[in-house]
């Protein structure tokens, strides 16, 4: 495929730049010679970034630092979103403060950044917008409901921007990565209320899920697919990446819903049909 033209001037803004995949992001933008800006925080990123301290549920601070650096730079060429983290535990474990909170940060943090960059953009007629998504917005994780109900709604709003601004030079693409070796572990946060009939099956999830993450892809492998779709002139509106993830997302489309269903049920070992 044929890529975007030159990036050795172009701004790119990456949230969530502190660890994981957006830090690997950043780095990496950086390494190609784009002038990198990471959000996050902690206000750290890797060497070589422009690390600014942001929390991106903060609207008028997310106002600020955007215009900040069109001031500064004049244009923003790609934004990718990649702050985010995840609750474990039952539905009726958690609190609606808690609820809010997890929005706030994958879904409404996600909206804003992107609705304050689009201007910019759409005044140069170019721009990449990438939303880091999840294999759980298309397939179910029990007691991981609220994060998988982000990324399904991140999902959703990430191919109907894409539609949405393609006339303006402006492309949006969702990644959806499996179990990604990441500190997210240490970013998921539990319920202070506890329900005794929930914890032995919440434990076993939690086990499953570090031992994904432990055999997990590297954030560097997603930051390579990140950094590959940015550079794309025709860039696809969503990108699986991992072995693992684009199974079961090709099991999902394929499969009968109540077999889909069995086998999930059965892989985390969980009772009934």
């Amino acid at each position: 495929m044929k890529s975007a033209t030159t990036h050795q001037k172009q701004v790119a803004i990456v949230t969530g730049a502190s660890s994981g995949i957006g830090f690997a992001t950043a780095r990496q933008l950086q390494q190609r010679g784009y002038r990198v800006f990471g959000f996050s925080r902690r206000g750290s990123a890797p060497d070589g970034i422009e690390a600014i301290t942001l929390d991106v549920t903060n609207e008028q601070a997310v106002r600020a630092a955007v215009q900040a650096i069109i001031e500064s730079t004049g244009r923003i060429d790609i934004l990718v979103n990649a702050a985010g983290f995840v609750l474990l535990g039952a539905v009726e474990e958690f609190s609606s403060a808690e609820y809010r909170q997890i929005f706030e940060t994958n879904v409404f943090g996600t909206m804003l950044m992107t609705r304050e960059v689009l201007a910019m953009m759409r005044l140069g007629r170019h721009g990449r917008i990438v939303n880091v998504g999840s294999i759980v917005g298309l397939v179910p994780t029990p007691f991981t409901s609220h994060y998988a109900a982000t990324k399904h709604a991140i999902e959703g709003f990430t191919e109907s921007l894409d539609h949405e601004v393609r006339h303006l030079g402006i492309r949006a693409t969702l990644i959806d990565p499996g179990f990604t070796k990441t500190a997210i572990a240490s970013a998921t946060l539990r319920p202070a209320l506890r329900i005794p009939l929930y914890e032995a099956l919440t434990n076993r999830i939690l086990a499953a899920v570090v031992g994904g993450l432990s055999a997990g892809i590297s954030a560097e492998t997603v930051a390579d697919q990140i950094t590959s779709v940015i550079e794309l002139v025709n860039p696809p509106s969503r990108v699986v990446v991992g072995g693992a993830a684009k199974r079961l997302a090709l099991m999902r489309r394929l499969l009968p819903a109540g077999l889909f269903s069995k086998g999930l049920r059965r892989e985390f070992g969980l009772e009934g049909h």
